[in-house]
């Protein structure tokens, strides 16, 4: 087994990168610096690929593996503390009422999530006059982030992220079964309307999340 590590300037890319690289240099393992996802034609089917999202979906959709995009269960929409939608970034654009909203694209490569206040917040979300479907929610100011990491059930870790630590309130747990082999997980907090739960891949990790950030 081998762990290939993304790099930039010849060096891990980024913090996680780099205590990723330190950390299995220290197991014995072998590792390999990387820049560009076609250079993981190299990899093994054992062994570790680390870097980001793009790289993770190439990696899971060249060994075979075509995983369900997440974005926003039905399941917790108890837990997202803010109305959610869908629709077109050409009828974001025309709809001006609207505004303020977040606005992100379904398809993540297109362009970055952002607040669209004004037509200059829109700049470079058009794609060649394509109407790219998005996804709207309301605009809510976050008081802290905490990233979570769910394997088979329970919680290895949780991490603050960003922003207030000690922010995490009680909430109301999910009653909905759900399985899931791995996740990560951003729960987010917000002075309106407490728990934001942006990424999760069933209730009963919520849910369990949620106990063990109120702790």
């Amino acid at each position: 087994m081998r762990a290939f590590i993304q790099s930039k300037g010849g060096i891990p890319r980024g913090t996680s990168s780099y205590a990723a690289w330190m950390g299995f240099n220290h197991m014995g393992v072998e590792t390999v610096l990387y820049k560009a996802n076609d250079e993981l034609t190299k990899c093994e089917r054992e062994d570790v690929v680390v870097g980001g999202l793009g790289v993770a979906w190439f990696r899971l959709q060249a060994l075979g593996i075509n995983p369900r995009k997440i974005d926003y269960p039905e399941e917790l929409t108890g837990f997202l503390g803010r109305k959610v939608w869908r629709s077109t970034i050409n009828h974001v654009s025309n709809e001006r009422d609207s505004w303020p909203l977040f606005v992100k694209p379904v398809d993540e490569k297109r362009f970055v999530g952002r607040v669209v206040r004004g037509i200059k917040d829109l700049i470079g979300a058009g794609c060649s006059g394509d109407d790219a479907p998005v996804i709207c929610s309301e605009v809510v100011e976050f008081s802290g982030e905490h990233r979570c990491f769910v394997r088979y059930g329970k919680i290895p870790d949780v991490r603050h992220y960003r922003g207030d630590w000690a922010v995490c309130r009680s909430h109301t747990r999910s009653s909905s079964p759900g399985p899931v082999a791995g996740l990560h997980l951003s729960a987010c907090f917000s002075n309106r309307k407490g728990l934001v739960t942006l990424f999760a891949a069933s209730p009963e990790a919520a849910a369990r999340v949620l106990e063990c950030l109120h702790r």
